[in-house]
């Protein structure tokens, strides 16, 4: 009896570690995501300004 009990415990032991894994990969990927994101709304914003100094320049 024992020694089932020890059994499961290591193995719930080890699926907790290896969810554990799996969401801290999960947090990373979303860290990178959130930089992405962040660059593209850099560009974004650089293409509207640089398309507003264009179109100011061009009309004034």
């Amino acid at each position: 009896m024992l020694k089932q009990l020890k059994l499961e415990f290591n193995t719930a032991y080890r699926e907790v570690g290896e969810a554990r894994e799996a969401l801290a990969k999960m947090a990373g990927k979303l860290e990178v995501a959130q930089v992405q994101n962040a660059s593209l709304l850099v560009a974004v914003q650089k293409s509207i300004t640089r398309y507003w100094l264009l179109w100011s320049a061009w009309f004034s």
